[in-house]
């Protein structure tokens, strides 16, 4: 009988599925910006991340969403292309204690980089105002929100600049991100 329990416990223990859990450490700016966008795929995303918090199927491409796993708070959201597999854009939003939670510190990230500045207002009535910046440089394919009047990064989409197509050049296109 003991012999048998014992066979029982070996047997489900090696059948079990490892999930690597997603933890503060794993989920780091530096890691998310070693990936590459075009050719990383699902599989190289969870090498240097672990397992996402969550994956939504959506019509032509899939979604990983990245929570904090103290907070709950997502962190981390990035789009593959159901065709190839390949990331196609990133979008990472900083907390407080990172470096690119400053404006500095986010386009200090892509060096070379020329940003062009845009101001957002926040028109909807039913939520508090928040207005904001939009600093992008389209050859470098990133995109940056800004706070500005808490004076804080929001978000840091990066991006293929040779998949996306301006809205003003073609209206019907819509990108998966937008902020």
């Amino acid at each position: 009988m003991r012999l048998a329990i014992l066979v029982f416990v070996f047997l489900g223990t090696a059948c079990a599925t490892r999930v690597q859990m997603t933890n503060s450490r794993t989920l780091s700016y530096a890691r998310v910006r070693s990936l590459v966008v075009g050719s990383s795929t699902e599989g190289d995303v969870q090498g240097k991340l672990g397992s996402p918090t969550s994956r939504v199927v959506s019509q032509g491409y899939y979604t990983l969403q990245y929570d904090d796993p103290a907070s709950g708070a997502q962190r981390l959201s990035m789009n593959f292309s159901s065709e190839n597999n390949k990331l196609m854009d990133i979008l990472w939003i900083p907390q407080e204690d990172e470096r690119e939670y400053s404006l500095d510190g986010a386009k200090g990230g892509f060096v070379g980089a020329s940003f062009k500045e845009t101001h957002e207002d926040d028109s909807n009535p039913h939520a508090h105002s928040v207005g904001g910046d939009i600093f992008i440089d389209q050859k470098a394919g990133v995109t940056i929100r800004y706070d500005s009047i808490q004076k804080v990064v929001e978000a840091i989409a990066i991006y293929s600049p040779n998949e996306r197509i301006p809205a003003e050049e073609k209206p019907e296109a819509k990108a998966p991100y937008a902020f």
